[in-house]
């Protein structure tokens, strides 16, 4: 009996429900795009709470700061305040196929300076970002992190001496809550009592609220503090 030589053949998806075959095939079943720079013909491009701070080439995937960026130990610039900026490199094919998708983390190891680390051994990423508004938000500090609302540590209070704006002794503080992919703000509203042993009594907690719609990113302040009140400013509520 002879035997019938092997030929290997090979096809590539051109088109919903159309295949072409590949006639220069070498049996390499790498897929496309899974090393940046050997893309055939498709582009790259970045998603992510930290990819405007980036630059990538649509044609190697190789990704970059953006001119303007210089990452700093003292003051970040990523979505969740921790120093790791994190991206995704997105890989489309040039006929239309499935995407790929690859996560990036970038590390601050010195003031314009990033290291590449490994995205999978991070934790889990930072959903919601807090900040304070309101008539008296100036003489609380929240924890950008977890919302935890605590008095600034300069801030004594009494029935004498109120310092809240309208001066009847009651502090209105409200908190939003704002989500970092899709900008989506909640806020809740709090009433404190100033007592006569000088500190806050909790009276009132309103229901979470929406207050804006999706798509309205709220940015972190570059210092990542509020500010103490200035000197000015504490005048114009002391009597």
């Amino acid at each position: 009996m002879a035997v019938q030589p092997c030929v290997t053949l090979a096809y590539e998806t051109v088109a919903e429900g159309e295949l072409e075959q590949i006639t220069d095939y070498d049996g390499d079943d790498t897929s496309v795009g899974d090393t940046p720079g050997e893309n055939d013909g498709g582009t790259y491009s970045l998603e992510g709470v930290d990819a405007l701070l980036f630059t990538i080439d649509p044609e190697t995937g190789e990704v970059d700061q953006q001119d303007w960026f210089s990452p700093s130990l003292d003051a970040p610039w990523d979505a969740d305040r921790d120093l790791i900026y994190e991206v995704t490199r997105v890989f489309s094919p040039a006929n239309g196929g499935s995407q790929t998708r690859e996560e990036l983390a970038f590390d601050t190891i010195a003031d314009g300076q990033l290291e590449e680390i490994d995205a999978a051994t991070l934790d889990d990423p930072v959903s919601v970002w807090y900040s304070l508004t309101g008539p008296d938000a100036s003489i609380f500090s929240v924890d950008d992190l977890t919302g935890e609302l605590s008095p600034q540590p300069w801030f004594s209070t009494g029935p004498d001496a109120p310092w809240d704006l309208d001066r009847d002794n009651f502090y209105e503080v409200s908190r939003i809550a704002t989500e970092i992919e899709s900008g989506a703000q909640t806020q809740t509203d709090f009433v404190f009592e100033g007592t006569s042993s000088g500190v806050l009594d909790l009276l009132e907690t309103s229901p979470e609220t929406q207050t804006s719609v999706a798509g309205l990113v709220m940015l972190p302040p570059e210092d990542g503090a509020l500010q103490d009140p200035t000197e000015e400013e504490l005048d114009e509520v002391i009597l």
